[in-house]
């Protein structure tokens, strides 16, 4: 029995996909598709949507880095509208325009139960209209356990809209806003993440006062286990005040 089909970082051809296909049909028990980082283009993206209909176990799938555009987009959204059992996409890394976009936040909307959506580097700006519409959207999914923001400008707005919708996830595990400029932004907010385990704020320019802070908030976080600190506006000679704060995180394993 075939739980799944992990197929990243491989050349493949229309009719490699054809003959996969075949094979899927006879593999219902399939839980997780990975085609990461393939040539997939929008061609084979339209034929993985076409079949990913026929695994009625289908929980992931990833399609990130496989030269996707709006063709491709709009059809996988299409096609994952029916395909109620799929819980973890991740799209990110391709060059999604407007249009592809809006067929996501469409998606959103129509479907609540989500455990993570990652859609880094599609063109999504948290300062735009749009943005915060994904934002917002993305927020009404109950059953959400990641967020991944990373290098998605986030500016004050959205930071609001971040920090008022996040109280409401309580099934959030891991939290990432790497790569955005949020600086020492109030997150008091964090102790009400109670399935919070992994939090990653690397080059968010945070200065040591606010990472004092966000060491005293953490420790009221009982399930934290990973904390990514790196590439952060830490004075050297505070630093080390830092980290004790830090190591004061009950369940803390690993600290960058």
């Amino acid at each position: 029995m075939c739980l799944y089909f992990r197929f990243n970082e491989c050349t493949l051809q229309i009719n490699n996909l054809k003959s996969l296909e075949s094979v899927i049909r006879d593999s219902i028990s399939l839980t997780e598709l990975s085609l990461s980082r393939t040539n997939l283009g929008d061609t084979g993206v339209q034929i993985v949507s076409n079949f990913q209909t026929l695994l009625p176990n289908l929980k992931i799938i990833k399609l990130a880095s496989v030269n996707m555009s709006d063709i491709g987009m709009v059809h996988l959204t299409e096609s994952l509208t029916h395909c109620k059992s799929v819980e973890d996409i991740d799209l990110s890394s391709n060059a999604i325009g407007e249009k592809g976009r809006q067929s996501l936040i469409r998606l959103l909307m129509q479907r609540r139960n989500f455990h993570a959506v990652n859609v880094c580097d599609c063109g999504f700006s948290m300062t735009s209209e749009e943005g915060k519409m994904f934002l917002s959207q993305l927020s009404k999914s109950p059953n959400l356990q990641k967020i991944n923001l990373q290098n998605m400008s986030l500016d004050d707005s959205s930071l609001l809209l971040l920090c008022q919708a996040l109280p409401r996830l309580l099934s959030i595990r891991k939290l990432i806003l790497s790569f955005n400029g949020i600086g020492d932004v109030n997150m008091a907010f964090l102790p009400n993440l109670k399935c919070l385990k992994k939090i990653k704020l690397s080059q968010c320019n945070i200065s040591t006062v606010g990472g004092l802070n966000l060491a005293t908030t953490l420790q009221q976080c009982p399930l934290v286990e990973e904390i990514d600190l790196s590439g952060n506006n830490f004075e050297n000679k505070t630093t080390s005040h830092l980290f004790t704060a830090l190591s004061q995180v009950k369940h803390l394993k690993v600290l960058q």
